[in-house]
């Protein structure tokens, strides 16, 4: 199943590398690059492999302690990357 980014998506993706860089630096950043890409790989294998919220058709995938992933099939058969989320901030996932 082919996987798409939402612009939302991007957009946050790219502020976490960001934030994460300030933070933690470098090697932090490409471990948490990996962590994303083999949850990608799990979810093309796999559509269903995070929990579905019980209020919206989303999936939250905790991808470390610290960012999660949320997601949802669309109705052309294709995994949407929705947003990344930080876990302790408020949210509706």
């Amino acid at each position: 199943m082919e996987i798409i980014w939402s612009v939302a998506s991007e957009k946050s993706y790219l502020t976490k590398i960001e934030q994460l860089f300030d933070k933690w630096g470098i090697e932090f950043v490409e471990k948490f690059e990996f962590q994303v890409n083999q949850l990608l790989a799990k979810i093309t294998k796999h559509n269903y492999f995070c929990p579905k919220s019980e209020y919206l058709d989303l999936h939250k995938c905790v991808i470390n302690k610290y960012i999660s992933l949320i997601y949802r099939i669309n109705n052309h058969q294709k995994i949407e990357i929705v947003l990344l989320i930080f876990n302790k901030s408020e949210h509706i996932f």
